[in-house]
């Protein structure tokens, strides 16, 4: 017994007689990483960025604007050169040169469906839009289902689409040009 009384300390006098000692005293340490505090001048800091201002200019650089437009219409260029030739918006014109109706279409090339969206402006002045339903391509005819029993037939002669409009009661001569946003 005296064996694990000494082992765990207890059988030394100053341990079981002497009153409990007090801890010392915490002192603040600061902590091994630092909250975030902000910069004196916080607020106070001009904006940065693409969106804030002129751009600043390197010397012996060139336009950095003009550079951007460049490369802003090389990259358009480039993604209408992967679509289809009916891509766009459309004015359909009849043979007096008058608007007949505007497609919106989505041609992402051969082999793909052809989606879109057709608007006209009634004889009264009401405005009717519908979805497009089947686009057919044959060669270079092209025949749009529109609305109830209005169709589209279209050929492209040397670049530009001309044909007729075929409203169920009547055929008109029309032809597609582009509508300029």
């Amino acid at each position: 017994m005296l064996f694990a009384l000494a082992i765990l300390g207890l059988s030394d006098p100053q341990t079981t007689t002497s009153p409990a000692v007090a801890p010392p005293p915490v002192v603040y340490r600061r902590p091994a990483i630092a909250p975030y505090e902000p910069p004196s001048d916080f607020g106070r800091q001009r904006a940065e960025g693409d969106a804030v201002g002129r751009p600043r200019r390197a010397a012996g650089r060139p336009d950095a604007d003009g550079d951007y437009q460049v490369a802003v219409e090389d990259r358009r260029r480039a993604a209408q050169a992967l679509m289809g030739p009916l891509d766009g918006v459309w004015r359909v014109i009849d043979d007096r040169g008058l608007t007949v109706m505007e497609l919106a279409l989505t041609d992402p090339g051969e082999g793909q469906a052809v989606e879109g969206a057709w608007s006209r402006t009634t004889a009264r002045g009401a405005r009717r839009s519908g979805m497009i339903g089947t686009v057919a391509r044959d060669g270079a005819e092209v025949r749009i289902d529109l609305a109830d029993d209005a169709r589209l037939r279209l050929l492209d002669v040397a670049g530009h689409w001309v044909g007729l409009l075929d409203e169920g009661r009547r055929e008109r001569s029309v032809a597609l040009t582009p509508a300029s946003l």
